[in-house]
This record gives C-alpha cells, sequence and structure tokens, in this order.
C-alpha cells in the first residue's frame, strides 16, 4: 500500500506543470515523440493528478490527516479548472455523474467519488467541478453535452486520454 501511495505521489507530482504533453514511442522507429495537445487536455492531466491525489488524500484522511492535503488537493483542482478553457474535464466530470455508479470503470469511479454531487458550496475553488456533478447526477449526462459543447471529445475519447499513462504535464 505504501508503494502505491509512493507512486501516486510522484505521478501527481510529475503532473503540476502549465502544459500538456503526450509522449508516445513511433510505431516505425524507436525514437520518442513529443505532442502538444494545449490546454484543453492539460486540465484532464491536471484532473488526473487530482484524482491520484484524492486517493493519497481518502488514505490520509482515514488516518487521521488531511487539512493540508485537502487544500493542496483544491488547490490543484482551481488550476485545473482555470486551464479547463474548453470545459472538457468539466464535461468528463458531469458525465460520469451522470452514470450508475454499477457501470463506471476504475477511473470514472475515481473521478466521480472527487466531487459532491450532493451540494454545492459556493466558497470552495472545486465549485465548478461539483456544479458539472451535480448536473450530471440530476440532470443526466445527455444535458453534460450541451452544456459543456465546447469540449470536442467524447466521454469513451476522455475516459481514453485520461487513462492514457503518456498524458503528461
Amino acid at each position: 500500500m505504501n508503494g502505491l501511495i509512493l507512486t501516486g505521489a510522484i505521478l501527481a507530482s510529475c503532473l503540476v506543470v502549465s502544459d500538456a504533453t503526450i509522449i508516445f514511442a513511433a510505431p516505425a522507429a524507436a525514437a520518442v515523440a513529443t505532442v502538444a495537445v494545449g490546454p484543453a487536455l492539460a486540465s484532464l492531466a491536471i484532473l488526473k493528478a487530482a484524482a491520484i491525489k484524492g486517493l493519497i488524500v481518502g488514505s490520509f484522511l482515514a488516518g487521521g490527516r488531511g487539512k493540508r492535503s485537502t487544500t493542496d488537493l483544491e488547490t490543484l483542482l482551481l488550476s485545473a479548472s482555470q486551464k479547463d478553457s474548453t470545459d472538457c474535464a468539466k464535461k468528463l466530470v458531469c458525465e460520469v455523474n451522470g452514470l450508475s455508479p454499477a457501470v463506471l470503470q476504475s477511473e470514472e469511479a475515481m473521478i466521480a467519488r472527487l466531487f459532491n454531487a450532493n451540494s454545492l458550496d459556493l466558497s470552495k475553488a472545486t465549485v465548478e467541478f461539483d456544479l458539472a456533478a451535480q448536473i450530471g447526477k440530476r440532470v443526466g449526462k445527455e444535458q453534460c453535452s450541451i452544456i459543456y459543447e465546447r469540449c470536442p471529445h467524447d466521454r469513451q475519447k476522455l475516459v481514453q486520454i485520461f487513462r492514457s499513462p503518456n498524458l503528461v504535464q
């Protein structure tokens, strides 16, 4: 378990930079290429870091620690919100909360647990994501596509990007 927490912490610390980059191996050659994906997907990379950090914070809260960790998580999510110019991260949060918990994949369940879909605290840095979670839960995932129409990707594509081990910031 400590190894998982350490790995999560290392991954989260690697994801706290301003622009996102996807690194992939070229199929025809052994070279590695870097492709900038811009601020639209930078927010997904930060959301991924927040989800990992959320798992770590959850384990610390269970052990009686966590005020500073919770603040750090909110700061990370505020950064994701600020970089989410196309609303892709908010769309993903909205859509996963619009699904039945029984059909969520592990990454989607991790995202859904980050946000409170039952109440809205306007003073929290996570308010935009909490609102997206409420929209998904209360109105349904179809409404998410209408509200967050600036995002050109569907949920499956966003989850695929989120899941990618090569999504690095």
